[in-house]
């Protein structure tokens, strides 16, 4: 938890205000009891990568995404395209839970 300093309308200093970082943990978290396999329902680079696909190519529709690659870091999936060599053009970004597939962030660049 951080604390960050309010400025008051009258130029003192207010009360701290409280602010929070979600880990990865807080941002996957789902209050259902279901079944999830030990690794998470996305528990490898091939299927984080199948399902970004999928839900790229709806988001971004017409937009070029494959070639895809994927990293793992702290429970979230970090999928991108990446223009081979002397490529022209954007590449599309996701992440997602490793834990239940939730999609955090999903954008295209050009």
């Amino acid at each position: 938890m951080a604390f960050m300093l309010a400025a008051s309308p009258q130029g003192g200093v207010a009360n701290p205000v409280h602010v929070t970082t979600q880990s990865a943990a807080d941002k996957c978290r789902e209050d259902v009891e279901i079944f999830q396999p030990k690794g998470g329902i996305v528990d490898n680079e091939k299927i984080a990568i199948d399902i970004a696909d999928r839900y790229l190519r709806r988001a971004l529709p017409g937009m070029f995404v494959r070639p895809l690659s994927a990293k793992l870091r702290n429970g979230i999936w970090i999928v991108h395209g990446f223009q081979p060599e002397r490529g022209v053009g954007g590449t599309a970004y996701i992440e997602m839970c490793r834990s239940n597939g939730k999609v955090l962030k999903i954008y295209g660049t050009q």
